[in-house]
C-alpha cells in the first residue's frame, strides 16, 4: 500500500511507558473524509510488557491550534508478542473539523509496542486487529 506522505500520523516513532503519547502534535490537515470514510493504519513492531494495554482515540478540531476532541477509538489492543502486529480503524471526521491528532494511551506496566508508524488511508478493508 503506497502512503502520501502528507498523510503520515508518525513514523518510525518509539512507543513504550505507561502514558499517553500524542501525534502528530501539531495536527494533520486531512480535509473533509469522503463519504465512505479513511482509514487510519497502526503498525508496531511489537507488544510487550505485564498485561500492557493501547487506547487509540482519533481527535478532530477546526484549526492547528484549536481544541481536540475524540471522535472514534479503535478497540483495546491486549496482549504481548515479539512479531509485529497492526490495527486498522475506518472514520469520517466531524464536519467543520478537519484537523486530526491520534491520541496513544499506554497502560500496563512497561508497556513497549516497540517503532510504530501510523498513517492515512483510503484503503476500504474492514477494521482489523492483528498479529501479523
Amino acid at each position: 500500500m503506497a502512503v502520501d506522505a502528507n498523510l503520515v500520523v508518525a513514523s518510525a516513532q518509539a512507543l513504550s511507558g505507561a502514558g499517553t503519547q500524542t501525534f502528530p502534535v501539531s495536527g494533520l490537515n486531512i480535509g473533509e473524509a469522503p463519504e465512505d470514510g479513511l482509514d487510519l493504519v497502526v503498525r508496531c513492531s511489537k507488544k510487550a510488557g505485564t498485561s500492557p494495554t493501547l487506547d487509540i482515540n482519533l481527535k478532530a478540531s477546526a484549526t492547528s491550534g484549536g481544541t481536540y476532541t475524540t471522535f472514534a477509538s479503535t478497540d483495546q489492543v491486549t496482549g504481548t508478542t515479539t512479531s509485529g502486529w497492526y490495527t486498522k480503524k475506518r472514520f469520517i471526521n466531524p464536519p467543520g473539523k478537519p484537523w486530526l491528532k491520534v491520541d496513544f494511551v499506554l497502560g500496563g506496566t512497561a508497556p513497549d509496542y516497540g517503532t510504530m508508524d501510523a498513517f492515512i488511508s483510503n484503503d476500504s478493508t474492514p477494521d482489523i486487529n492483528k498479529n501479523q
